[in-house]
């Protein structure tokens, strides 16, 4: 699968909507529905959205119906929080699509665990432990990690974080819960693999990357660092461990774009690492917004040198 295309298919279709395409909008969310039917309520909630603006409000409601009878669902503050439905939000089958969403948010919440997902080559002298993005999971986040410039020279393991937020969508919001999912996966990895003689780097993207530079702040079984898109908001935080010299030894990689919305943030905190003699690598690609780089394991690559250099013992 081309890297980003989900990301690709919701820019084209905000860029059709805006443009008072929506003809054009419906007919490739339609078509999506097959090459993407593991997003069948992001896709679904789209058409939903292009039909209200269209005033088309029982084609809006029977794709939202649709997404239900398929065995997907969303986290009704999503839909409660969309203001192109608002249009629909007073209707009787509105509201018993949030009530049957809030009944199966709150069952699949109290089955929700912390997952692992190994991948790569575990004959690999380097492991890399990385933390997905919020509102995603391992399933998707290891669908970027596929190149075998990857594959081929790391162990690479997926934790999936317990917090549910709506199908198949898991963040990182509560920090401690964060850590002790994140703990039990490092853990698991330790009994299912040898560590002993692997070098070991921490990376995370959006807020995954947030929770993966707080650990490696705060223990010492990682030699390093990679922060994809960050979405730093405690910044305050940071500083308070940076200043206590946690860490001091590690060296960092932070990738990001100078569109991303954090990027005012993240130049805050990569200020903050050379106040206080860290050693972190900016790396900005122009024109990118708060998405993976197409070059990513290319970018990768180069952290992990930067980190680890062949001639470091």
């Amino acid at each position: 699968m081309k890297r980003n295309s989900f990301y690709e298919l919701q820019q084209r279709v905000i860029y059709l909507a805006e443009s008072q395409s929506y003809q054009d909008a419906l007919m490739q969310l339609e078509e999506a529905k097959t090459q993407f039917p593991k997003k069948i309520d992001r896709i679904g909630q789209w058409k939903a959205n292009v039909y209200s603006l269209l005033e088309e409000d029982k084609k809006a409601l029977n794709e939202l119906e649709e997404v239900i009878h398929k065995g997907f669902w969303w986290n009704p503050v999503i839909l409660e929080n969309d203001p192109e439905l608002d249009r629909l939000k007073n209707t009787h089958d509105f509201q018993k699509i949030i009530t049957t969403c809030a009944q199966l948010y709150h069952q699949e919440k109290q089955l929700t665990v912390p997952k692992l997902r190994i991948e790569g080559n575990p004959n690999a002298d380097k492991t890399i432990f990385s933390l997905h993005m919020r509102g995603s999971n391992t399933e998707d986040f290891v669908e970027e990690w596929q190149d075998p410039s990857l594959t081929n020279n790391y162990l690479m393991a997926f934790p999936q974080s317990s917090q549910l937020f709506s199908y198949n969508c898991y963040t990182w919001d509560d920090a401690e819960v964060a850590y002790s999912d994140v703990n039990e996966a490092f853990e698991k990895l330790t009994i299912q693999h040898s560590l002993d003689h692997k070098k070991k780097i921490i990376a995370g993207a959006s807020q995954g990357a947030d929770i993966a530079l707080e650990t490696c702040l705060t223990t010492f079984d990682f030699q390093g660092f990679i922060l994809l898109i960050p979405s730093f908001k405690n910044i305050d935080k940071i500083e308070n461990f940076l200043k206590n010299d946690a860490g001091k030894s590690l060296h960092g990689v932070i990738i990001t774009g100078d569109q991303d919305p954090f990027y005012d943030n993240v130049m805050k905190v990569h200020s903050l690492f050379e106040k206080y003699n860290f050693s972190c690598r900016l790396v900005v690609q122009q024109g990118q917004g708060h998405v993976l780089p197409d070059n990513f394991p290319t970018l990768f690559q180069e952290a992990v040198e930067f980190i680890l250099p062949k001639n470091k013992k």
